[in-house]
């Protein structure tokens, strides 16, 4: 399914398909659906094609293959199957992109706006992989078991997030080439986090967390480090009528100020989508409920 704010949600594959990633401008969408034989299939699907299967992968065909990530102007697919990760174009077709030395099974599940940095996962660790460079391994956080997974990565490829191994448990991360891995903590009382989402400067990440008040979306910031989504919403004044929690954040736009995942609404299992927006006068707050969305105006600058 696709959903836009003109017409609501709009169903572009039929039984048994799931969407994964959307294209910048929101007319690709890549995934997975259901094979002609037994198992599935990576599809892509556009406004002028309709949904067409990803073929021609070297030595096997298409089927247990998915389609995990899409460049945001459209031009890279990345995904899963086989024995390794890879990464389609039009003019190239499949590009298996390798393994790290000793690993397994591995996937691609991220790439950046231009389609030239992809992310993902080698056997135990996070991988990186530009056409240059190839496949570097990101290393883990310290303490724990060897074991690191990339799930996001921002506009230009520079920031990458996922979730590692530590010395407090599984926890979310953020990795830069300047900074290395860096821990973005646990909510209180669990042992478990993972960032999904990042924006473009990589100063906003999303995810969620176990606490002890079971699984919460987060918000993290550079400034205030990691909140449940929920707490920062009610801070701002949003209205969350008939919300009970929200279980996970799955992204964010490049300018941190949209924000999508999935929560609890009367009884039943949604989707959200918050909107951060400033205000034209300062110091005045005004919140906007649209159902299972919530559009929030104010000030410019989050802590």
């Amino acid at each position: 399914m696709r959903w836009t704010s003109g017409s609501g949600i709009e169903q572009i594959g039929g039984f048994d398909s799931l969407a994964n990633a959307i294209s910048a401008d929101g007319k690709t969408i890549v995934g997975r659906k259901e094979s002609s034989t037994l198992g599935y299939e990576p599809f892509r699907w556009s406004e002028a094609t309709g949904m067409t299967t990803i073929s021609g992968f070297p030595g096997s065909s298409s089927v247990d293959h998915i389609a995990n990530g899409v460049s945001g102007d459209d031009s890279v697919v990345v995904g899963e199957g086989g024995s390794q990760p890879w990464r389609w174009t039009e003019a190239g077709g499949v590009v298996q992109l390798g393994i790290l030395p000793g690993g397994g099974a591995s996937s691609a599940r991220a790439v950046s706006e231009d389609g030239a940095v992809v992310v993902g996962t080698s056997g135990h660790q996070a991988f990186r992989w530009t056409e240059g460079a190839g496949m570097v391994g990101l290393g883990d956080l310290p303490g724990g078991a060897i074991e690191s997974n990339a799930y996001g990565i921002s506009q230009d490829g520079s920031f990458v997030v996922g979730q590692s191994n530590s010395g407090i448990g599984a926890e979310a991360f953020r990795w830069s080439s300047s900074g290395g891995m860096v821990g973005l903590g646990i909510l209180p009382g669990g042992s478990l986090s993972r960032a999904n989402g990042v924006s473009a400067d990589g100063s906003i990440a999303v995810g969620w967390s176990r606490s002890s008040a079971g699984q919460k979306a987060i918000l993290w910031t550079e400034a205030g480090g990691m909140v449940p989504l929920w707490d920062r919403l009610v801070a701002e004044g949003a209205d969350l009528t008939g919300w009970s929690s929200l279980t996970t954040a799955t992204g964010i736009t490049p300018d941190g100020n949209t924000i999508i995942g999935n929560g609890r609404y009367e009884g039943r299992n949604l989707a959200f989508i918050v909107h951060f927006q400033p205000v034209p006068e300062p110091g005045t707050l005004a919140v906007v409920s649209l159902g299972a969305g919530m559009l929030i105006r104010r000030r410019s600058k989050r802590s």
